[in-house]
């Protein structure tokens, strides 16, 4: 079993395998904070009432609660300096349990780890869209890009133009012109 085997069966929609997978990979050899976010974050979504019964998870969805409590003691307790697990944490905690989670945090996470963007979703969201703009667009195509749960999570956060009642094809036509526009920043 490999994390790549996960990602891959988490890319086609296979929930309950994904997590089996990334399981036995901790198992085996740990994974590396990355791979085990992107688990506590698979788990969290499988509690959403709306995605457990999409997927008809039922002995699923009790077991992703238990378990992601438990890796969020285990990841905090192995990769104490982690901004990842550290952001997702309090995250989860302000959305699911209305935990206090300030944007001072996110700005300091995003000082002292400036490689790691993750923020700028919470910033950008809780700014109404007025904070951190081009860096979320830059965050959205990233995220876009990877088949993960808590990739595509990140994206709907940072969509262009989610709240303004475009169609789909006007959010189609205004992404392809980010992108492209995002492409020339890179040249």
């Amino acid at each position: 079993m490999s994390v790549r085997e996960a990602l891959k069966a988490e890319s086609e929609g296979r929930i309950e395998l994904a997590a089996g997978l990334y399981e036995s990979c901790l198992q085996a050899e740990g994974l590396p904070a990355e791979y085990l976010v992107n688990l506590i974050v698979l788990y969290w979504q499988a509690t959403d009432p709306g995605i457990a019964a999409a997927h008809q998870f039922d002995a699923f969805m009790t077991r992703a609660a238990e378990r992601m409590r438990s890796l969020f003691a285990f990841a905090a307790q192995t990769f104490p300096a982690s901004p990842e697990v550290a952001f997702w944490k309090k995250y989860i905690d302000w959305c699911d349990f209305g935990g206090l989670f300030a944007p001072e945090e996110c700005r300091a996470l995003l000082a002292e780890h400036p490689e790691y963007r993750e923020p700028v979703a919470f910033l950008y969201m809780t700014s109404r869209h007025r904070e951190h703009v081009d860096e979320a667009l830059d965050l959205f195509l990233e995220c876009s890009a990877k088949e993960t749960i808590r990739a595509q999570y990140v994206a709907s956060l940072v969509r262009p133009d989610a709240l303004r009642g475009l169609t789909p094809e006007d959010e189609r036509l205004r992404f392809a012109r980010l992108q492209a526009e995002a492409s020339k920043k890179k040249e």
